[in-house]
């Protein structure tokens, strides 16, 4: 279920996807363009705004599947790193 509202910067933008599969021979980018149209049509944004992107395949157990995703504005792009490598 996607969120009511979400905040989408003005000007560029960088973009977060996280897919939980649970099959290895899922291929990473198959869900990235169908995705963001999804997410441009609810939430009134052209896509061409994005001009960077970090996306990640996790494998997950059958029926745990999961989309995480953030946009934020590309400047932000080096403490999202920064807090993402804080993680591991």
């Amino acid at each position: 279920m996607l969120p009511r509202n979400l905040y989408v910067p003005e000007g560029d933008f960088f973009v977060f996807l996280e897919w939980g599969m649970s099959s290895k021979g899922g291929d990473l980018d198959n869900p990235i363009k169908p995705f963001l149209d999804v997410l441009q049509k609810k939430y009134k944004f052209n896509d061409n705004q994005a001009y960077q992107a970090f996306i990640e395949k996790k494998i997950v157990k059958k029926g745990s599947e999961y989309i995480k995703f953030e946009i934020m504005p590309s400047h932000k792009i080096k403490e999202f790193f920064a807090d993402y490598t804080a993680q591991d």
